[in-house]
């Protein structure tokens, strides 16, 4: 049946319906304190009155205002607030490195950070400065504390010129040129091998070919994939369901081109 063949009782329902509809999506605009929400009799069809006690002017100054609120919102979304980091402190870093359990000659390095940087800060410029790896497990040590990499320079009173001891441990370094292997540096990289490395993130399967020579170690790999896959924390090695020693080479393992590594972290 259309709505004009409808008994006119229906339609004046309906009508009032629309009306309530439309004053009440007007109401929202308003502040609460503005509005009066009147119910007459239920009997008489649930007629819903709505009376504002505001006028043209404070509806026009709502409509201004939430436009003033949306540019501020999205003022502030362009242009975020700049953290004070302090002020540049060069620092005195000095390496212990032990690689393959053996201690290695100490080094020294300056390194800046801002006193009010996180101490990752520096922890990702010491291994960039001193070439380690990733992978290498280093301790920042100060005045005979361990330092918390979430803290920064200025909890600890750190000052310019401050002396902070480096400990390294790491697997093997890799080199360009030659190979870390268990017989030592400087043994011919060998063949190169097409590699697959595939690592499971969120329940999703990601897998990415690098190469490595047959007698490179497996530390020179993962090294690889971590910076390019920018991830962080340990991961390990894992081929024919068996977990690769970083020091060995794809030769210990018998590896042929093509084959598939699984990344565990």
């Amino acid at each position: 049946t259309s709505l004009k063949q409808a008994p006119r009782e229906v339609l004046e329902v309906l009508q009032k319906s629309q009306l309530a509809t439309n004053r009440l999506q007007r109401a929202q605009l308003y502040h609460a304190e503005d509005v009066e929400v009147q119910v007459e009799s239920l009997h008489n069809h649930n007629n819903i009155n709505i009376q504002s006690r505001t006028n043209n002017n404070t509806y026009e100054s709502l409509r201004h205002n939430r436009k003033q609120a949306e540019q501020h919102l999205e003022a502030s979304l362009t242009n975020p607030i700049k953290l004070n980091l302090g002020k540049k402190l060069q620092l005195t870093c000095r390496c212990q490195l032990k690689l393959n359990g053996s201690n290695q000659p100490t080094l020294e390095k300056n390194v800046t950070v801002h006193e009010n940087q996180n101490l990752s800060a520096l922890l990702d410029k010491v291994l960039l400065a001193f070439s380690l790896p990733t992978t290498a497990r280093v301790t920042l040590v100060f005045d005979g504390l361990v330092l918390d990499s979430k803290r920064t320079a200025a909890s600890y009173e750190m000052e310019d010129g401050d002396l902070v001891d480096i400990n390294a441990s790491v697997i093997a370094m890799p080199t360009n040129n030659t190979a870390m292997s268990p017989a030592g540096p400087g043994q011919p990289v060998g063949p190169k091998l097409s590699l697959t490395l595939r690592c499971r993130v969120d329940s999703k399967v990601h897998e990415t070919t690098l190469q490595l020579g047959k007698n490179e170690v497996f530390q020179t790999l993962l090294d690889r994939y971590v910076r390019q896959q920018s991830m962080f924390g340990k991961c390990n090695l894992h081929f024919d369901g068996e977990a690769l020693r970083l020091d060995q080479t794809p030769s210990n393992y018998d590896m042929e081109d093509g084959d598939l590594i699984d990344v565990v972290r």
